[in-house]
């Protein structure tokens, strides 16, 4: 499923969520990825709404895209099959 508060058809990288579904994914690789996951949220809102020096922005844009680049992909749109439209069944 798409994360549309990151962006229009951004999902997370596959080989992330493999390591996710691991079972032995280990306590401290699960605290990073959500203390990571916290960061690119809280980035977006801070660089959404809060007036920023431009070096300032900058530095938080970076920050925010090293993050998304390691964790997302966006997903190109996905347009709908060429097979025709179901009918009602009476």
């Amino acid at each position: 499923m798409p994360v549309y508060r990151l962006g229009k058809n951004v999902v997370l990288n596959p080989a992330i969520t493999v390591k996710l579904e691991d079972l032995d994914l280990s306590r401290q690789d699960a605290k990073v990825f959500v203390h990571d996951l916290h960061r690119t949220i809280q980035l977006k809102r801070i660089l959404a709404t809060e007036e920023l020096t431009p070096e300032r922005r900058a530095q938080l844009q970076a920050e925010y895209n090293n993050l998304l680049n390691k964790y997302f992909i966006v997903q190109k749109s996905v347009t709908p099959s060429a097979a025709p439209p179901a009918t009602r069944q009476p």
